[in-house]
């Protein structure tokens, strides 16, 4: 039992389900224009890449309340996910008016 409980973590953490979940959001916001941004801004760290691949300003109300939440991690604390969402953040602006949020919340 302990053994198929092992092998089921290493296969979500080799899935990466809130980056999947994100990617699948991303792409249908590219093709249909609707996104439920309050739930992708939910995610983990681990949905970062994928998010960033928004247009702007939809991509600011995505990532802005992800990239305030991020805590930044010590020594026995490190993770991979927020590490690379750390760099995916610095690389991109996500910063700029909480305005344009309001009309997409619930598109």
């Amino acid at each position: 039992m302990i053994g198929t409980a092992v092998l089921a973590l290493l296969g979500l953490a080799l899935v990466n389900p809130d980056r999947l979940i994100a990617d699948r959001n991303v792409d249908r916001y590219l093709e249909t224009g609707r996104l439920d941004v309050d739930y992708v801004a939910s995610l983990s760290a681990d949905a970062v890449p994928a998010l960033a691949r928004l247009p702007e300003p939809v991509r600011i109300c995505a990532l802005n309340r992800l990239a305030t939440g991020l805590p930044r991690d010590g020594l026995w604390a490190t993770n991979l996910g927020r590490e690379r969402a750390r760099r995916e953040l610095d690389r991109i602006p996500v910063a700029g008016p909480a305005s344009h949020c309001f009309g997409l919340r619930y598109r």
